[in-house]
């Protein structure tokens, strides 16, 4: 063989071993994003303390990237929320507590980055009933991905918007201007300063749910960063509320890293979401900006 053409062979082959070899790593790192979805069959054994407005945080990672760290983070964090107001937590990532005999002992359930389509058809419907019929749900970061396309009554009702992307070329966490908004009017964003700055693997949705009614509690600036095909125009929200039949809904996309859950803006934030979406603030009043009323 000449020269010329082994040369251009081991070009050509450099490449495809490193794609392979990366996509071995991979694999190996984040087995959940190429392994089918399991459902779970057989429910979780709660604990006697579970009985009546408890917190349920659900954490399954079924078809998409493990946010490992992250989740830990935002279990220790809502740990401290519980501490704090003598709330009962139950952590699982077994989707067979989707039922209304266990749904019926929680007052909200925490979509803590749980991903991919690990709910029966059953289950979800179970969700579903209990969520409109006046249940709380706060859904962090990956609760909002592309993983849950195929459930059509969760992106549209839930979510409220397609998933897009979030920003990797030219960089995959940027630093970027936020803005707040509603702090008046919404328990969940009272106390947010009026603009801030920090670094987050910036979500971006086919739309903005503010066009579907959503109560928009924090923007980002795409001025402030190079969005890249991650981009949303002007109105480009992260954080938002809305009602679903009888119940509420809270979604951050904030939360890809284990820092957004000790963040000193956020951590508050997220605690009031909890509080407002499980109707906790009316189950024992708590302390209020002066002026501050309820949206909803």
């Amino acid at each position: 063989m000449k020269r010329p053409v082994k040369i251009l062979l081991w070009l050509l082959g450099v490449p495809l071993g490193l794609v392979l070899l990366g996509a071995l790593a991979l694999w190996l790192w984040q087995p959940n994003m190429f392994g089918e979805a399991e459902l779970d069959t057989e429910p979780p054994v709660l604990p006697d303390t579970i009985t009546r407005n408890a917190v349920l945080v659900y954490s399954k990672t079924s078809g998409g990237f493990r946010h490992s760290e992250a989740i830990e983070a935002a279990n220790a964090m809502i740990g401290r929320f519980a501490e704090k107001h003598g709330w009962e937590v139950f952590y699982t990532e077994n989707a067979a507590i989707f039922e209304r005999e266990y749904l019926e002992k929680f007052a909200v359930v925490i979509w803590n980055n749980a991903t991919g389509a690990a709910l029966s058809a059953d289950q979800r419907l179970r969700f579903r009933t209990w969520l409109e019929g006046g249940g709380g749900y706060v859904g962090l970061h990956a609760a909002g991905d592309g993983s849950h396309a195929n459930w059509e009554w969760y992106t549209e009702k839930v979510i409220k918007v397609p998933y897009n992307q979030h920003t990797l070329f030219p960089e995959h966490m940027p630093r970027a201007t936020l803005y707040s908004e509603n702090r008046m009017r919404h328990l969940a964003a009272s106390g947010l300063p009026e603009s801030w700055e920090t670094e987050e693997e910036w979500y971006a949705f086919e739309y903005s749910p503010r066009t579907r009614g959503s109560t928009i509690l924090v923007r980002v600036d795409e001025s402030t960063y190079e969005p890249g095909k991650a981009s949303m125009g002007e109105d480009h929200p992260m954080v938002w509320t809305h009602g679903a039949g009888l119940g509420r809904v809270f979604y951050s996309a904030f939360g890809h890293t284990e820092q957004a859950y000790s963040d000193p803006i956020l951590e508050p934030m997220m605690e009031k979401a909890v509080i407002w979406a499980g109707w906790y603030h009316r189950r024992k009043p708590i302390q209020l900006a002066p002026g501050t009323v309820e949206l909803q």
